[in-house]
């Protein structure tokens, strides 16, 4: 499978290849955030198609991708607290006490975002999906929408064995590419502070 680049110029035409381009790219990425702050897959997957939704019904232009990739995140992130403002609404809690985020996770989250952008990693962490063999690739896609070993290799008409065999070998070069970003990460935050 061969992926194709985000054009800007192409996004911006707002046809029905652009909008396809752009879901390509950034769907299992968008719902994997939205998945960390929610904790339900299909309440992720609601916002993000929302986002999308948004997106072709206002047809915005965007200078660069890194542009839209932000407008994508925060439009994410903002649907998301959303989500948790709404639950919490209905389960009786009252505006004034309303706390949305737990201030030990808020003190970590903080130095992430310091050491690396957030929303970076999730397009690195597709990026080297994208750069596995095929079949190691579309069983990680697979888990990115929420399967199961057992569901993925009945898909795959596979083994439950080779499934989690491919699994193992995936994270282990996902654990490389992350502890090599996170060295790359270190080693400029200490170059900045010499300078």
């Amino acid at each position: 499978m061969k992926k194709r680049e985000v054009a800007i110029e192409a996004i911006n035409r707002w046809d029905d290849d652009s909008m396809s381009v752009l879901y390509d790219e950034y769907y299992a990425a968008l719902v994997s955030y939205g998945l960390q702050i929610l904790h339900l897959k299909e309440e992720a997957e609601d916002v993000v198609q929302s986002v999308y939704a948004k997106l072709w019904e206002s047809q915005p232009s965007f200078e660069s991708t890194g542009e839209l990739r932000s407008y994508l995140y925060s439009s994410v992130h903002n649907g998301c607290i959303n989500v948790i403002r709404r639950q919490k609404a209905r389960s009786g809690y009252s505006a004034a006490t309303l706390d949305l985020r737990d201030p030990d996770k808020e003190a970590c989250d903080e130095t992430l975002k310091d050491k690396f952008d957030i929303e970076e990693m999730y397009r690195l962490l597709f990026q080297e999906i994208d750069k596995m063999p095929p079949r190691r690739r579309e069983i990680f896609l697979q888990v990115a929408k929420g399967r199961s070993s057992r569901e993925i290799a009945e898909l795959m008409s596979i083994s439950p064995e080779t499934v989690k065999q491919q699994r193992r070998q995936g994270k282990l070069s996902l654990r490389k590419a992350v502890a090599h970003w996170l060295k790359v990460a270190e080693s400029l935050s200490f170059l900045l502070m010499l300078s």
